[in-house]
């Protein structure tokens, strides 16, 4: 999917979160030629990532980083109560990246994204395949970061189906 991809929206989850977000979204520049545009809390819900945690670890040096445009704290993402600008994005991208519980049982509930979201509510089994897929030696980063995303990409489909913090996942650590 991402080799066909031309725009991917990135729905954020934690702010404790968003120095994985951008080693994510580094390399899924460094493999495909392709627009990422970051989504952030535009209020946030306990630890949400905002648009300065975005900045603070430099992914609007990477990709678009835009608020997500709802006026007050909301625990996941509810399409119409995005800015227009957000929906536009979810709209009209090839791939849609979400993390967390909430953004995981709001979007479940949008119709048409089905085919694009690729969604994670279980946290730890989404930054396991990313230390995964970074930190192996057996292909390093900047050596091969295609075949280091395409690993990523079917450990983070295998896990998609975790629906909950409760769950346990591939790699044997609880959800």
């Amino acid at each position: 999917m991402l080799e066909r991809a031309r725009r991917v929206a990135y729905l954020t989850d934690n702010a404790g979160e968003i120095v994985f977000d951008r080693l994510l979204i580094e390399t899924i520049k460094q493999a495909a030629s392709l627009e990422v545009v970051c989504v952030v809390k535009s209020v946030p819900v306990l630890n949400d990532a905002t648009l300065a945690e975005a900045k603070l670890v430099g992914i609007d040096r990477l990709a678009t980083v835009m608020e997500n445009g709802i006026n007050g704290p909301l625990p996941g993402t509810i399409l119409a109560r995005c800015s227009g600008d957000v929906r536009r994005l979810i709209e009209d991208a090839d791939l849609i990246i979400s993390k967390g519980g909430g953004n995981f049982d709001t979007l479940d509930e949008e119709i048409g994204l089905d085919d694009r979201l690729f969604s994670y509510s279980c946290a730890s089994a989404f930054h396991t395949a990313l230390i995964l897929a970074l930190s192996c030696t057996s292909y390093p980063l900047q050596a091969d970061s295609r075949r280091a995303l395409k690993d990523l990409t079917r450990i983070i489909a295998e896990t998609r189906s975790c629906p909950s913090m409760t769950q346990r996942c591939p790699f044997g650590k609880e959800c």
